[in-house]
């Protein structure tokens, strides 16, 4: 019920910014500067996103609208001459990034990306394609809200006690995966090695549609298609 109250006060207030013109005032006082998003994965309306880094297809076609009405969509290639002051639009140029290389960049996002005619960057990390291998970060955050004990020792040593409320749970989850990525890919091997000795009858594949991993056929696709697709390391430490 917080959550929804959180989310509902957010909208509202975005709704306000928006209508009142600061979202058009923020932009002209940064004509000369340019924007770049990082997104990571694009789901169906009404799927729930446990890992709090998803957008759902409606938000993804509102921020393309706006991105379209108020700056220059680039490329890579015209990122670099902005860079570099060879080149410079009317509009504040923006940079559309994809990290990590999720199947759905490839059948959800990116339809809707030709479809408006914006430009994008896709960077995968080339372990996890073609695989059905999960994220480490969704594979720690899975396991935290399996717990079935009453103590959860993080990453870093300090113990945690298990909220009984889901919505608590996922946060605890969340700020854990934080911790990991403060560690030595080392020391964060051990600590998924414990969770997953602690949570033996724990599947961290909770969601197809959010965790699988593009194909090497997809990613030849689209770069087929113009988009731009980069490295975000192999095993993404």
């Amino acid at each position: 019920m917080a959550l929804e109250f959180k989310n509902h006060a957010r909208r509202a207030f975005l709704s306000a910014f928006t209508h009142a013109g600061i979202d058009r005032a923020c932009v002209s006082l940064h004509n000369r500067d340019a924007l770049v998003l990082a997104y990571h994965g694009i789901v169906g309306e009404g799927k729930p996103d446990p890992f709090r880094y998803h957008h759902t297809v409606a938000e993804f076609t509102n921020h393309l609208d706006w991105l379209a009405l108020r700056c220059t969509p680039v490329t890579l290639e015209e990122f670099g001459r902005w860079k570099s002051g060879e080149w410079q639009p009317r509009k504040p140029p923006v940079l559309v990034t994809f990290d990590d290389g999720y199947r759905n960049n490839a059948f959800v996002a990116a339809p809707l990306l030709k479809q408006k005619g914006i430009p994008a960057l896709f960077f995968l990390s080339s372990g996890y394609v073609e695989s059905d291998l999960v994220l480490w970060t969704d594979e720690v955050f899975a396991r935290v809200c399996a717990w079935t004990a009453a103590r959860l020792t993080g990453p870093n040593g300090m113990p945690h006690s298990i909220p009984p409320s889901p919505v608590q749970r996922a946060m605890l989850a969340l700020s854990i995966v934080e911790d990991c990525k403060n560690i030595t890919q080392d020391q964060r091997r051990e600590f998924l090695a414990y969770l997953e000795r602690e949570t033996p009858g724990s599947d961290p594949h909770q969601d197809a549609d959010a965790q699988a991993f593009m194909t090497w056929d997809d990613a030849r696709a689209l770069a087929g298609a113009g988009f731009d697709v980069g490295s975000h390391t192999v095993t993404h430490p």
